[in-house]
């Protein structure tokens, strides 16, 4: 577990400022540097659980890879007798691309529109790096995607990011997990089988699915229905969910989400590119 993580250098706790599924994430002040830092630690009953824990400092280790304007590098890893298995990162203030949205229920529209266009740009930009360096984020929604001052944006959450091809982690008895939030899962994913980084293709079209439509591709019934729905790719199109929204962003988004990795963008980067050609058209017409 972690009794091969050195201790953490020296911090003092502060308030917490946010957390998911398994971690938390607080405030830290570093006594030997002076500055104020972010600590993100699992929940305390997930801290005694052994796999969990190698994920977590997976995670850790596999952002320290990345260097990039829009990820939020890892500073330190290690153990803290309060909180188990953590890690530090430079603390940023701001909030998630999901409370803002929160604020606005209906399509979004004209000067709106263009600036969640352009987070979804930077987001594109943070995937290909990652890409570059081997990497499947995985785990791609509003939740995950932290807007700081001056438009800033950072992609965050790393825990479901895996190695370009490899196959999803085991349960107890074997079986392969399906990993990633059930409501935008993508085909291969809901199936448990190895990604690529069309699934972070996928997970984009999702994002922009849940930003034009104001909800998420599959949000009815239990666990196991979103997973079934994820599977086939049966969802309402965004014709339907989402009509006042530009056919052309309309048609990227739905392309990108194509049930078949193949139909999709090859890359993050064409996606990218179809991406800011929408802007540039949007910007020359009279």
């Amino acid at each position: 577990m972690t009794d091969d993580l050195p201790a953490l250098p020296p911090i003092s706790l502060g308030d917490e400022l946010g957390r998911g599924g398994m971690g938390v994430v607080r405030a830290a002040y570093e006594p030997t540097l002076r500055r104020t830092v972010a600590v993100k630690a699992l929940h305390t009953p997930l801290r005694s659980d052994g796999e969990l824990t190698e994920r977590f400092v997976a995670e850790a280790r596999l952002v320290a890879r990345l260097s990039h304007p829009y990820i939020l590098t890892s500073y330190a890893l290690g153990h803290h007798p309060d909180l188990g298995a953590c890690f530090t990162m430079r603390k940023v203030d701001g909030r998630s691309l999901h409370d803002r949205m929160r604020r606005h229920r209906r399509t979004p529209k004209g000067a709106e529109l263009d600036e969640l266009v352009d987070i979804v740009v930077k987001v594109c930009e943070a995937l290909a790096h990652a890409h570059e360096e081997g990497v499947v984020h995985g785990d791609i929604k509003s939740q995950n995607i932290l807007l700081g001052d001056h438009g800033a944006v950072y992609l965050m959450d790393w825990g479901n990011a895996r190695p370009i091809g490899s196959p999803p982690p085991l349960d107890s008895r074997g079986a392969p997990m399906v990993m990633g939030t059930l409501a935008m899962l993508s085909p291969e994913q809901a199936r448990a089988e190895p990604i690529d980084t069309r699934t972070d293709v996928f997970g984009v079209g999702a994002l922009l699915y849940t930003l034009l439509a104001r909800r998420v591709p599959y949000g009815r019934g239990g666990p196991e229905a979103r997973v079934d729905a994820a599977k086939v790719g049966r969802r309402k199109p965004l014709a339907k969910q989402a009509p006042k929204a530009p056919g052309s962003l309309r048609d990227i988004a739905e392309r990108a989400m194509a049930h078949d990795p193949a139909e999709r963008y090859p890359s993050i980067l064409a996606l990218h590119r179809a991406l800011v050609d929408y802007r540039r058209r949007r910007v020359d017409a009279p």
